[in-house]
């Protein structure tokens, strides 16, 4: 899971860096009510230390102050303030959608999960809706350009963090979750845009979640993308339409990507997609061709396991030749025939070496030799079974038989 927050977090700062600065206009500011606990004037500039250049336009001491928070003991001592300014950034920009500030929100949460002295529990109440509302909300972005699916996808890896570090029995946070991932999909009036966020959700939970709560609501979200085509090309304008068929791809996407893997372990059919028609509607015949994309890879994953397997076998067949003691290798003669092999057999039982093998250069042939005598390789005659008994040497009439 780290690793995949790396990943994404790169991605975002591209988004940041691809993002045109937009000056806010001048707002009005409530009075807010006085705090209970005021912070002391340290505290007060290590707050404004902290928080100022991780929103600000410096990269470099973005980056630096997001390690500190991940790492400095000391932020537990104003972690209250730090949690109530993240839900007010968030809260403020979901309504004036600025995803440059919303990414920087998200990444302090991913900092402070991963602070070892910072405990979030009892401020989870704060950090987990506006983590869920990043995730969720129809609209985080202004513009329809924006890459907001990958704050999307971040904020369901951050979801999934929390619930596996803070979830128990008494306060049930994984199953609050689940529940509201489930609205977030069978609700008629929630968009495409928070069915993405709800599916990234289930997968970063886990793959036994995809498999109790969202393979079996793919009919749901097939009617929505159906539904969401099928008005598209009647009530909007053009920049609409082109929007709207731009959410239905990433969905349609994402779901294939996402339940795929699992169909394919628990419902992999050979019936040309039909039953997947029946059952998945609409996303019926892209899942279907996905499984069977996966079918294939795995067949090729086999198929050069198995290549492998023939390739330390040549290798350990031509050891056996190394150690049968044949001239033709030991003198470096790497062009060998069948005829050569079989007359070297031959010489060196003629020299009274009885415990000459025969050459099995071509992979086709058993290690066993048991199976000297049934294998036949192409160009190469099978040996005759009184060889194996390993008798007396053959004397010269012996060759004028013909038995090579």
């Amino acid at each position: 899971m780290t690793q995949e927050l790396s990943i994404l977090e790169k991605k975002l700062d591209q988004i940041i860096k691809n993002t045109k600065f937009v000056p806010k206009p001048d707002f009005v500011y409530l009075k807010l009510l006085p705090a209970i606990h005021n912070l002391s004037k340290e505290e007060q500039i290590y707050f404004k230390n902290l928080t100022e250049p991780i929103f600000g336009y410096n990269e470099q001491l973005r980056n630096g102050k997001l390690k500190q928070l991940a790492t400095d003991y000391h932020v537990t001592l104003i972690l209250p303030y730090l949690c109530t300014f993240i839900k007010d950034t968030v809260h403020f920009n979901l309504v004036f959608t600025d995803l440059t500030l919303l990414i920087y929100a998200m990444r302090m949460v991913k900092s402070l999960l991963a602070n070892k002295n910072v405990n979030l529990k009892p401020y989870i109440h704060e950090i987990l809706p506006a983590v869920l509302s990043c995730s969720l909300a129809r609209n985080i972005s202004k513009y329809y350009v924006d890459n907001h699916w990958t704050l999307r996808e971040f904020a369901g890896v951050v979801v999934a963090s929390i619930c596996a570090t803070y979830s128990d029995n008494l306060n049930n946070i994984k199953q609050k979750v689940i529940e509201i991932y489930n609205k977030g999909i069978v609700d008629a009036d929630k968009g495409l845009t928070t069915s993405f966020g709800a599916i990234k959700g289930f997968y970063s939970l886990g793959e036994e979640e995809v498999k109790t709560h969202l393979i079996p609501k793919i009919m749901i979200i097939s009617k929505k993308i159906q539904r969401t085509i099928e008005n598209n090309y009647q009530n909007f304008g053009y920049m609409e339409q082109k929007h709207q068929t731009n959410v239905a791809k990433h969905v349609r996407t994402v779901m294939v990507t996402v339940c795929a893997p699992i169909l394919y372990k628990t419902r992999n059919v050979n019936d040309g997609g039909l039953t997947y028609a029946r059952d998945f509607g609409y996303l019926g015949k892209s899942l279907y061709i996905q499984v069977k994309n996966i079918e294939s890879a795995q067949l090729a994953k086999q198929m050069q396991h198995f290549n492998n397997v023939l390739n330390v076998s040549s290798l350990v067949n031509q050891s056996m030749a190394f150690n049968s003691g044949n001239p033709n290798i030991l003198n470096g003669n790497q062009n060998l025939t069948p005829s050569n092999v079989n007359q070297n057999l031959i010489l060196n039982r003629a020299n009274g070496n009885q415990n000459v093998m025969p050459n099995p250069l071509n992979q086709n042939i058993m290690l066993n030799p048991a199976y000297f005598n049934t294998v036949i390789t192409p160009g190469i005659r099978p040996l005759n079974s009184s060889l194996m008994k390993f008798g007396p040497a053959p004397n010269s009439s012996w060759f004028k038989k013909g038995r090579f």
